[in-house]
């Protein structure tokens, strides 16, 4: 149940209502795991020899996704750090920032977590309510909604995960 009724209940809502999974949601059922490959490795092995083998193939296997998840691109496939980079090196004080979270809701607060570290001087003005005032989440405000604020923007930089080539449905 430590391992099936989370991994249940987050796929079935990511599969019914909308996209919620993340990797890192399940960590907390890493040790269940663990506790599981090790009991069928005893089971199926017998002797300490053949369990140690067991052990070790497993061990071997997990290697290549324990380097990918320690690369530059290992959260959501994208180093934020490069478009924090580029604020940086090109965006002036007091241009505006949207960032686009329709397609990963994390992306808004990933882009907000390295630029802070930059101090590039950019107005963000997709931002709503602050999570840390009135929710768990922030909210984001659609653009329409942002009109007087753009209108005092020189320059407009928008962040998005948008692919002109994907299916409508993707």
């Amino acid at each position: 149940a430590w391992i099936l009724v989370p991994t249940a209940a987050l796929v079935g809502y990511s599969v019914l209502v909308r996209p919620l999974y993340q990797p890192h949601y399940l960590a907390f059922t890493t040790p269940a795991l663990a506790l599981l490959v090790g009991l069928c490795a005893v089971v199926v092995g017998g002797s300490r020899r053949r369990i140690g083998a067991i052990l070790l193939v497993i061990a071997a296997a997990a290697v290549p996704n324990y380097v990918a998840q320690r690369g530059l691109y290992a959260k959501y496939g994208s180093d934020y750090s490069q478009v924090a980079d580029m604020f940086a090196a090109q965006a002036r004080p007091g241009d505006c920032l949207s960032v686009d979270d329709t397609v990963a809701p994390s992306v808004p607060d990933a882009i907000d977590g390295v630029r802070r570290a930059h101090h590039d001087g950019l107005r963000d003005i997709g931002r709503g309510a602050e999570g840390l005032q009135d929710s768990l989440f922030h909210t984001e405000e659609p653009m329409a909604a942002r009109i007087d604020d753009l209108r005092a923007c020189p320059v407009l930089w928008t962040v998005t995960d948008y692919d002109p080539d994907a299916a409508a449905d993707e």
